[in-house]
C-alpha cells in the first residue's frame, strides 16, 4: 500500500457533487490532490480502483 496517498486522502475535504439521469449516477470528488469521477446504473455491478490502487467490483442497490 501507499501509504502516502492514504494519509493525503485521509486529511483531505473532498468536494463531492452527485447527479442522477434515472437509475444512473455520476458521483465526482474533487480534492486539492485529484479529481475523480464515477458514474454507475444502480443494481449493476462496475469496477472501480481503490484510492490505494486496487482493483474492486462493486454493485450499489439503492
Amino acid at each position: 500500500y501507499d501509504l502516502s496517498k492514504i494519509a493525503v486522502a485521509a486529511a483531505s475535504k473532498p468536494a463531492v457533487k452527485i447527479t442522477q439521469q434515472g437509475e444512473s449516477l455520476s458521483i465526482q470528488t474533487s480534492t486539492s490532490v485529484r479529481t475523480t469521477h464515477v458514474s454507475f446504473t444502480v443494481g449493476e455491478s462496475f469496477n472501480e480502483t481503490t484510492v490505494d490502487g486496487r482493483a474492486c467490483t462493486v454493485m450499489l442497490d439503492c
